[in-house]
């Protein structure tokens, strides 16, 4: 396989080319989506799944609610691509989370052609292993949010632009901008804005390489530049922006257009321009990202790092090489550079670490003995040490904590320990292949019990969906009229709590007592730490707790949810209370 660097024209792929991406679709599709619902909802995943629904049951694709409330927070397309797995599938958590999931796997498929068409079939066919063994990866792609569909346009788009938008070619450079447009309506600009920084420092880096041995001048200094920017600075490159932006101004209005309302606008100017050049929230140190990276290229991360030391070194003659140091520097400095920093914003990195790694595997395979080798050396052996500590903890749980006891243990546990042994003794043979398909394997199999198994165990002990469950059949037959929220702003909650309609929520006493004054009897549903203040406003005996959330392992109470049954007494009843409360005072007087 080869390539012009120039104009970056890749082999025709073969039919064993085809064959091995569609084997490792598959795999992945195993890791990323087996038994998607037995995680319940957590954290943000409850947004997604509620507006998706509401969507539908509204038939407004353009006005985000979350229990009929107006709630722009990421653009719509993020939510658009749940809606039709909740129509074919049903409302689950299994379809909520299967965009992020079949964006996982078509990063693979990507990963494995980058890696392919840069340094061949075998880099391709490890990179892609070592991407959908990466922990955080199968974490995110059984996630509901927009992660994923935005890492898959950011890789999209720098796949393009290797394909053919480098050289200027105007179809490549009308999709490389058309999918940073559309990306823009997942998770923001910021999909563009990180493969456009991209290629244009890779850009930048080629022209300072090109004046190697050449005499400074003007004119060449020209020529070279608008070679290199050729994707932006010729008619095609004017073009293909010039519909981007088009794309991009109709999707950024036309939430305006059906509902009214610039709401989502200024989310957009919000959320990916202000939160970028002034941070108001998620604010984190500098060195963030480099702790980060090392936890997203888990449990590869030795790996990394050896490889990476291994790349640079070596990539200067190179512009493979050169092109993944750029794109790995670049995301890094992005998101460094901006002070509103999260652990899962560093995503866009993971498939440049792992094609990095997948080559210098790769090279480790058929290489002679040398100081890098052996470095490698032992960097797999030591990550070889990770399913063994797995495996003797698996069998440690089995014997002595009953509450996560499961027969599947007695096996895996086991088997991991003699796995990781017998990689070691493979690597220490010089059997590298051998000992990493062993780790690939090992790794494989754990992550998917992990994901299914494992998250089923610690599912047990997560109380906010059988709380949900139970409240829904107490209130089976209950008028939506007459149930209120107070105070909630739990997603999870609202999805799992269905009802026909959306429910009135409550957000202070006043509003409480308001709402007493048109229903005598009614439910509601609140946090524990507001049921003081509800017990306040009524009466002994008027307020009654008939269902309260357990708390989850060791988190208190006040984190918990409470159904309250009202039942306000009449101005009558009052008066027979008072009347009945005298005579009994009265008796007891006589009788003294």
């Amino acid at each position: 396989m080869t390539s012009n660097p120039k104009t970056n024209t890749f082999q025709k792929w073969s039919s064993r080319d085809w064959t091995v991406c569609a084997l490792l679709v598959l795999i992945s599709g195993i890791l990323f989506c087996a038994g998607l619902s037995i995680r319940s909802l957590w954290g943000s995943e409850g947004r997604w799944a509620v507006i998706a629904r509401e969507m539908v049951q509204s038939g407004n694709l353009f006005l985000p609610t979350i229990n009929g409330e107006v709630y722009f927070d990421k653009p719509l397309l993020s939510y658009w691509a749940i809606i039709p797995f909740y129509l074919v599938f049903g409302m689950t958590e299994a379809a909520a989370r299967l965009p992020s999931g079949i964006a996982a796997i078509a990063l693979v498929a990507l990963v494995f052609a980058m890696g392919r068409d840069l340094f061949g079939e075998r880099t391709g066919i490890i990179s892609a292993a070592l991407f959908l063994t990466s922990a955080m990866i199968v974490f995110w792609s059984r996630t509901a949010s927009a992660e994923m569909l935005n890492l898959l346009a950011i890789w999209s788009m720098l796949w393009v632009f290797l394909r053919g938008a480098r050289g200027g070619h105007f179809l490549h450079l009308l999709i490389f901008f058309c999918i940073g447009a559309a990306a823009s309506f997942c998770k923001g600009p910021v999909a563009f804005a990180v493969a456009f920084a991209v290629v244009a420092a890779y850009s930048a880096v080629n022209v300072l390489f090109s004046f190697r041995g050449q005499a400074l001048s003007w004119r060449f200094a020209k020529e070279q530049a608008l070679n290199e920017y050729k994707w932006i600075l010729s008619w095609q490159g004017f073009a293909a922006a010039a519909a981007a932006a088009l794309l991009f101004v109709m999707f950024l209005l036309l939430p305006v257009f059906f509902t009214g309302s610039w709401d989502s606008v200024l989310l957009m100017w919000k959320e990916n321009v202000i939160r970028f050049v002034k941070p108001f929230d998620h604010v984190e140190p500098p060195y963030a990202y480099l702790v980060h990276s090392l936890v997203f290229s888990s449990p590869w991360t030795l790996v990394v790092l050896v490889s990476l030391w291994d790349i640079i070194v070596r990539c200067e003659n190179d512009w493979k090489k050169r092109w993944l140091v750029v794109v790995t520097v670049t995301i890094f400095l992005f998101f460094t550079v901006s002070g509103s920093r999260r652990s899962y914003y560093i995503l866009p990195i993971v498939p440049a670490l792992v094609l990095i790694a997948g080559k210098s595997l790769s090279d480790w395979f058929e290489s002679e003995e040398n100081i890098r080798r052996i470095i490698m050396k032992l960097a797999v052996i030591v990550t070889a040490v990770i399913p063994i500590l797995v495996g003797a903890a698996m069998i440690y749980v089995y014997l002595k904590l009953e509450d996560f006891k499961h027969i599947s243990e007695v096996a895996l546990g086991p088997l991991a320990l003699a796995g990781g042994i017998t990689a070691i003794w493979f690597v220490l043979k010089n059997r590298a292949k051998r000992g990493f398909i062993f780790l690939f394997l090992l790794f494989f199999v754990l992550e998917l019990w992990g994901f299914t198994i494992g998250m089923g165990m610690a599912e047990k002990k997560r109380t906010l969906k059988p709380f949900c469950l139970k409240a829904n059949e107490m209130l089976k037959g209950v008028d939506d009229d007459i149930i209120a929220l107070y105070g909630v702003t739990n997603s999870s909650l609202i999805y799992y709590f269905k009802r026909d309609r959306a429910l009135h929520n409550l957000k202070d006493p006043y509003e409480v007592d308001t709402f007493s004054e048109e229903h005598r009897e009614f439910f509601l549903i609140a946090e524990a730490t507001l049921v003081p203040s509800i017990q306040g406003i009524y009466t002994e005996g008027e307020a009654l707790a008939v269902l309260e959330q357990e708390p989850e392992g060791k988190r208190d109470r006040e984190n918990s949810f409470v159904l309250i049954k009202i039942v306000q007494q009449s101005k009558r009843d009052i008066d027979e209370d008072e009347d009945n409360e005298g005579e009994e005072k009265d008796n007891k007087t006589v009788n003294q």
